[in-house]
C-alpha cells in the first residue's frame, strides 16, 4: 500500500532541492535498496538521495563530506556517457552557487551495476552523441590528470581506443550492437579512471556552459576539451 509517485521525478543536471525532495519520500518508508536507472542524472540523484534518506544533513552541510551511512545503491545505465555506476561522485546543480557542485564519497560507490547495451537501443542521436562525448572526456581528462597513474591511464586508453573505433559509425549514425558495447565499455572505463584521478578543468568550465546556456553535459565538456 506504499504510495509509489512520491516526488515529481529526476530532471536534467538534478538540483540540491530535487534530491532532498526524493530523500524526504524515501524516509516515508526506507527502502532496503535504491535503483537508479536512467542516464547520469537519475543515477547522480540516486546516489544523493541515498545518503541524505539516512543522514540528518542541513543543504549547507551538503559539500562537507560528513556521512555516516548510505543506503545501497544499485545503477542500471540506460546511456553510455557518465559513467556514475562506478563512481563515487554525485554531481548536482546548486542554483545559489549557480554552477554544478560534487559530493564525493566512498560509501556512494554502486553496491552493483549491471551494465548491458541492449538498455541503449533506444537512444535518441543526440543523446547517444552526447553521452558518448562525455565519456571520451573522463577518459583524456582522467590521462591528462596530475593523479594519474600508470594503471588510471591504461584503463582509460582503452576507453580512448574503444571510442575511437566507434566514431565513424557514431558520425554517421550507423552503430551496430558492437558500436553500442564500445560506447559503454568507454563509458564505464571513463568512471573508473575519473574516480581514481577526477576530472579536471575541462568540466570546471563546462559547468558553466550548462548551468547558464543549458548546453548538454557531455557537448558542453566536448566544447571546452
Amino acid at each position: 500500500g506504499v504510495e509509489t509517485q512520491l516526488f515529481e521525478g529526476i530532471e536534467p543536471d538534478p538540483s540540491i532541492e530535487t534530491v532532498f525532495k526524493g530523500a524526504a519520500a524515501m524516509r516515508k518508508f526506507l527502502p532496503d535498496v535504491i535503483v537508479a536507472i536512467g542516464g547520469g542524472s537519475p543515477m547522480d540523484a540516486g546516489k544523493a538521495i541515498a545518503l541524505l534518506a539516512v543522514n540528518d544533513t542541513p543543504e549547507d552541510k551538503l559539500f562537507a563530506g560528513e556521512w555516516k551511512s548510505v543506503l545501497p545503491v544499485i545503477c542500471i545505465p540506460t546511456t553510455a556517457g557518465t559513467g556514475s555506476e562506478v563512481t563515487q561522485y554525485s554531481i548536482l546543480s546548486d542554483d545559489k552557487a549557480q554552477t554544478k557542485r560534487a559530493i564525493a564519497s566512498p560509501l556512494i560507490f554502486p553496491k552493483i551495476a549491471l551494465l548491458d547495451s541492449k538498455y541503449q537501443l533506444a537512444l535518441p542521436r543526440a543523446t547517444t552523441v552526447n553521452t558518448a562525448l562525455d565519456a571520451l572526456s573522463h577518459n583524456v581528462e582522467s590521462m591528462l590528470s596530475i593523479r594519474s597513474t600508470p594503471l588510471s591511464s591504461a584503463v582509460a586508453k582503452s576507453g580512448v581506443e574503444a571510442f575511437r573505433k566507434s566514431l565513424k559509425a557514431l558520425t554517421d549514425d550507423a552503430l551496430t550492437a558492437d558500436d553500442r558495447a564500445n560506447l559503454i565499455y568507454a563509458s564505464t572505463t571513463g568512471g573508473i579512471a575519473i574516480a581514481q584521478t577526477t576530472t579536471n578543468i575541462v568540466h570546471a568550465l563546462g559547468y558553466s556552459l550548462t548551468y547558464f546556456r543549458h548546453i548538454d553535459h557531455g557537448r558542453a565538456n566536448a566544447l571546452t576539451l
